[in-house]
């Protein structure tokens, strides 16, 4: 990372590991981070309740990226799969100055399906996350976005794997077959 302040927008579908990556990178970077799921549990008291997301998304985040982005490094955590969602994100950093990080996580269903049953919190309906995959757009420089990095799934799905069979909990998380 530069001098210059930066926004790092993580793409993937949901169970990809984006938040677990953003916890670890924002140490990192000393970068604040903006999500989509926290910030709709401080609207409505559940990540999972979706009937505030038109004004969160229109009026909440812009207003919260804005204000985080006054000279920080800014992680927006949200599943942003297509380029119309990223588009607004893309256009209020580069207004401000910012330089725009797009880190992405490859669309892979089956690590996604595991990693969605092991959550505490919140599971997001399967068909969700085959939706995601299916309507997938990759990043692109032409969206406005300096840097794309392609985080490498493969030896995250290796260590997941290995840490499920160590825990006798491999066969219970295999997702149906759809």
């Amino acid at each position: 990372m530069s001098d210059r302040f930066t926004l790092v927008l993580l793409v993937g579908i949901s169970g990809s590991g984006k938040s677990t990556y953003a916890s670890k990178l924002s140490k990192e970077i000393n970068a604040k981070i903006i999500s989509s799921d926290n910030c709709r549990e401080e609207l409505t008291g559940s990540k999972s309740n979706m009937s505030n997301d038109g004004y969160m998304w229109t009026k909440v985040l812009p207003e919260r990226l804005e204000k985080e982005l006054q000279g920080n490094n800014v992680i927006f955590d949200s599943t942003a799969c297509y380029k119309k969602p990223r588009k607004w994100i893309i256009n209020m950093a580069k207004s401000m100055s910012a330089k725009i990080e797009c880190h992405y996580f490859e669309p892979d269903v089956k690590r996604a399906l595991i990693q969605n049953r092991l959550r505490l919190e919140r599971q997001v309906p399967e068909e969700v996350i085959h939706r995601q995959a299916a309507n997938w757009q990759t990043p692109e420089t032409d969206e406005g976005i300096d840097l794309i990095l392609n985080l490498d799934q493969k030896s995250c799905m290796d260590s997941l794997t290995k840490e499920l069979h160590v825990l006798g909990l491999y066969d219970t998380c295999q997702p149906s077959a759809s």
